[in-house]
């Protein structure tokens, strides 16, 4: 039974796999779409058709009819072409660096575990939920405090760990898959120039990853970046001139994904939209656009019904995304806090070097195009006036979402606003590498080719040193989170149980994130005590249940346990009699 236990996440792993690659050619043979959009198209797909079968009360057979479809896809394809053909396309360079990368970024991951509050407060905590309860979140999960964020690419994730096994690990594995997906459509921008296509993937690679503040977490703001930059890229080639309808009508994919992935990517969707209608007048299909213009707004529609129903009488969500919200938030802070966050944030963004850097590599690559790739100029032009302007408006909308969505302490502070203000910078490095790209395609000398490669290489090499990471290494850093490690240890140890009644409190003469405790025993009935004085005046029936000690041998947490607990002193967890 235990060599069977051991064998069946492998024998998961491999159908898996092979569904993977059904989906993929099922995809590719019956759209013509561009085999290196396709992986991005498919796990938008399965994310749609998991949230949209749960928001139904079918999360689990969901998982399972995703699986299903796409190794009945295989089966059927192997059977009429009677050979494995159905892994040719997925074998050239660009295809083996991602399975490459996945695989490695898998073995560097395997041992990690969250250690980062937004993974405890929402995007790991509601994969976790999922799984646990086999439905999407209701007003009884009271622990989630985030509960109107869209489940974009937490449904995602947790097809992953529904079909193939639960651990936070994969939980990576499959978010790093994601955006390496989204990153794959720039290889194909190279044409013929596949060398030159394979270096600057591997350099994409390797500065969306550098970019990322934390790999192994599931932060969805840089997935949001590579997302927007691959839907732009996608509706350049597909839905402009929209000569393939199949390919046009496809586009509604992930013009989604921009809604349901995060909230602020309601902003990227519309920009994306105004490009898909704007082409119709030069180039017909009116009617066609407009259908895939409203499937995204469709889908927030039914996500709004959704939580209507399922959150209806809870608390308000934190971060929710409401009239009645921002009115509640901006209304807090005075006329002189928002001209002080105001002040704050202009000086913020003008003076973000990111922004800068990226925007002088776009002018020294615009010199190489007027100078050997002249029929690119006008594009070259629009999309400097589309970067400036994309930065612009970004902007404006972040400074908006202090203003009006975060309490006034997040705000003063700007919190986040590294993150936030490096999601836009990422979607004009996408647009960068595809431009770059662009014109080695074009270009018919090799001394530009070489020229570009040196570009793109001693611009980027200089971002990713202005980020502290150093080439190669920068994708795989991990959060080494000690109270996470101590406690997962006295979980393990003593057999702690989550969702447990009598609840949770911790004591440390430290700081300690509380949103962990709240994660690991799926809770809210779970508290933080912070005890550095001697004249503390926390009792036992201000304690929950259980009692986690997180330094057993601190002086003051020493003296608190002998006075109330005098059979427990130097125990890490004690029952709480006295509750």
């Amino acid at each position: 039974m235990s060599y069977l236990m051991k064998v069946l996440p492998l024998v998961r792993l491999v159908l898996f796999i092979v569904s993977t690659v059904g989906t993929w050619e099922f995809l590719r043979r019956k759209t013509g779409v561009s085999k290196y959009f396709i992986p991005a198209l498919a796990a938008g797909l399965q994310s749609l058709a998991v949230i949209l079968l749960g928001g139904l009360g079918l999360l689990v057979p969901a998982a399972y009819a995703v699986l299903a479809f796409g190794l009945v896809a295989a089966g059927l394809i192997v059977w009429r072409d009677k050979d494995l053909s159905i892994l040719e396309p997925y074998t050239d360079g660009a295809f083996t660096l991602v399975f490459v990368f996945t695989a490695a970024f898998a073995v560097f991951c395997w041992e990690s575990r969250f250690g980062h509050w937004d993974s405890f407060v929402h995007w790991g905590i509601v994969v976790k939920n999922m799984f646990q309860t086999g439905r999407l979140p209701n007003a009884a999960d009271t622990f989630l405090t985030h509960w109107a964020y869209p489940l974009g690419s937490a449904a995602y994730l947790y097809y992953w760990v529904q079909t193939v096994m639960y651990s936070e690990p994969v939980m990576m594995i499959a978010q790093a898959f994601l955006m390496t997906a989204a990153i794959l459509p720039l290889y194909g921008i190279a044409r013929e120039h596949k060398k030159a296509g394979l270096v600057v993937l591997v350099l994409a690679i390797d500065f969306f990853f550098a970019f990322l503040n934390y790999p192994t977490e599931l932060l969805v703001d840089m997935l949001l970046a590579l997302s927007f930059g691959m839907t732009l890229v996608y509706l350049y080639r597909y839905a402009r001139e929209a000569e393939n309808t199949k390919a046009l009508y496809l586009a509604a994919v992930p013009l989604t994904m921009l809604m349901q992935i995060k909230s602020s990517g309601t902003l990227f969707c519309v920009i994306a939209v105004l490009f898909l209608l704007g082409w119709a007048k030069q180039y017909g299909k009116l009617k066609q656009r407009l259908i895939v213009a409203a499937v995204p707004f469709a889908s927030l529609g039914l996500w709004k019904l959704y939580l209507s129903f399922a959150f209806a009488g809870a608390k308000s969500a934190k971060h929710g995304m409401s009239v009645a919200g921002f009115r509640e938030v901006f209304g807090e802070k005075s006329q002189r806090t928002v001209g002080i966050i105001t002040e704050k944030f202009v000086k913020f963004a003008v003076t973000r070097r990111d922004f800068w850097l990226v925007f002088a590599f776009l002018l020294l690559l615009g010199l190489c195009i007027f100078l050997f790739a002249k029929r690119l100029r006008k594009l070259w032009a629009k999309c400097a006036v589309f970067s400036a302007g994309l930065y612009f408006v970004y902007s404006v909308g972040l400074l908006g979402m202090f203003l009006f969505s975060m309490p006034e302490g997040e705000a003063l502070n700007l919190a986040g606003g590294e993150r936030y203000i490096n999601t836009v910078v990422a979607v004009l490095a996408y647009l960068l590498f595809a431009l770059l790209l662009r014109t080695v395609a074009e270009c018919e000398t090799r001394r530009f080719l070489r020229m570009g490669l040196c570009l793109v290489s001693v611009g980027f090499t200089f971002l990713m040193l202005n980020k502290g990471h150093a080439i190669g290494t920068s994708a795989f850093r991990a959060i080494y989170n000690e109270d996470r490690i101590w406690l997962n240890l006295i979980v393990k140890e003593n057999g702690l149980t989550e969702r447990d009644a009598g609840g949770y409190t911790l004591l440390t003469p430290e700081k300690f994130d509380r949103n962990m405790l709240q994660y690991v025993f799926m809770t809210d009935r779970c508290s933080v005590k912070k005890i550095d004085t001697a004249e503390t005046t926390l009792t036992p029936g201000q304690c929950y249940g259980t009692i986690l000690v997180r330094d057993p041998e601190d002086p003051e947490i020493k003296a608190w346990v002998a006075q109330y607990f005098p059979g427990s002193v130097g125990k890490s967890v004690i029952v709480n009699d006295a509750r």
